[in-house]
C-alpha cells in the first residue's frame, strides 16, 4: 500500500520534531518508514506500556491506497522536502534474532521428544510396567553414545 499522511494541527506522536502542522509526507509501497528512535525508545519502556491520550488539539489524517500516486514535478523539485528523512533511524538498534527460525525448530523438536516419552510412560504403565517417562530416551542415548558417537 502506499500511504499518503498530513498533519493539520498539534503534535504527530511519531515525530514530534520533525512532522509539523501544515507537512505532509508520501511513502510509497515497499519504502521504509515509520517513528523516529526516540519516539520508539519511549513507546518500548517498561513504564510506557500504558494507554495515553494524544492531544485533544491534534488533527492528522491518513489515506493508504493500492493504486500509485503520481508526484508533479514541482513537487519532486520543491526545497520543502527533507532530505534528511532517513536520518531519524540512525541509532534504531535490531531487536530480531538471526537464528529465530533454528531455535524454532529446536522447540518444536523438543516438545515433540516430551510429547514422545509421554506417550512411552502412558503405554508403559497400561501394560503394566511402571518404567520412569524418561528412561526409554535414556536408555537410547546410552546405547547410542556406546556406538562411540
Amino acid at each position: 500500500m502506499n500511504e499518503f499522511m498530513g498533519l493539520v494541527r498539534g503534535v504527530y506522536e511519531a515525530k514530534q520534531d520533525g512532522f509539523l502542522p501544515g507537512g505532509a509526507s508520501l511513502h510509497m509501497c515497499m519504502t521504509p518508514h515509520g517513528p523516529d528512535v526516540p519516539t520508539y525508545t519511549a513507546a518500548t519502556r517498561e513504564d510506557s506500556q500504558q494507554p495515553m491520550r494524544l492531544d485533544p488539539c491534534t488533527l492528522a489524517f491518513m489515506f493508504e491506497v493500492s493504486l500509485t500516486p503520481r508526484v508533479t514535478p514541482a513537487a519532486l523539485g520543491s526545497p520543502c522536502i527533507d532530505q534528511d528523512y532517513y536520518k531519524c533511524w540512525w541509532g534504531l538498534k535490531s531487536h530480531f534474532d538471526r537464528d529465530w527460525y533454528l531455535k524454532k525448530q529446536q522447540r518444536q523438536q523438543e516438545q515433540q521428544r516430551e510429547k514422545e516419552q509421554m506417550q512411552n510412560g502412558k503405554q508403559a504403565a497400561a501394560d503394566g510396567g511402571m518404567a520412569p517417562i524418561g528412561l526409554v530416551d535414556s536408555l537410547k542415548s546410552v546405547v547410542v553414545s556406546g556406538t562411540g558417537r
